[in-house]
């Protein structure tokens, strides 16, 4: 309902051929239990390896939910209404990264900049060491 909206989970899962898929699950009791979706996955496997890590967030530029993932050596940018249909936006990486390996955890956040907005994306490498940071116009 609109006075009691549901918590939404989004996460990393495993297919049966192996490969990771990007799925939902919610809670109307104020995240005390979980119930996965039956519209999993809510974002398909491209067909990759090393497809997870999914960091959603309201963006107020967009006026919709946005979520970044890593997708072996670069990320991929989504972008949803509800956070059950997704449509791949962009991609970015690995050009100008000197780091050689499998994306993880990456994350996107705005700030402020010398008066502008900018977005700031980051990951970290497989082994645990900062891969890039890059600066978006927002």
């Amino acid at each position: 309902t609109n006075e009691n909206p549901p918590i939404i989970a989004i996460y990393t899962s495993h297919h049966k051929d192996g490969l990771e898929q990007q799925s939902i699950a919610y809670s109307n009791d104020k995240g005390r239990h979980f119930e996965k979706s039956y519209l999993n996955p809510v974002i398909k496997n491209p067909g990759i390896s090393d497809f997870r890590d999914p960091k959603a967030f309201w963006n107020p530029v967009r006026r919709c939910w946005s979520l970044v993932l890593a997708a072996q050596d670069r990320v991929f940018f989504y972008a949803s209404q509800d956070m059950k249909n997704w449509e791949k936006t962009g991609e970015f990486g690995p050009e100008g990264n000197h780091v050689k390996g499998v994306w993880e955890c990456p994350d996107l956040f705005p700030i402020e900049y010398k008066g502008k907005n900018v977005w700031v994306q980051h990951d970290k490498s497989l082994r645990g060491r900062p891969l890039q940071n890059a600066v978006f116009p927002g």
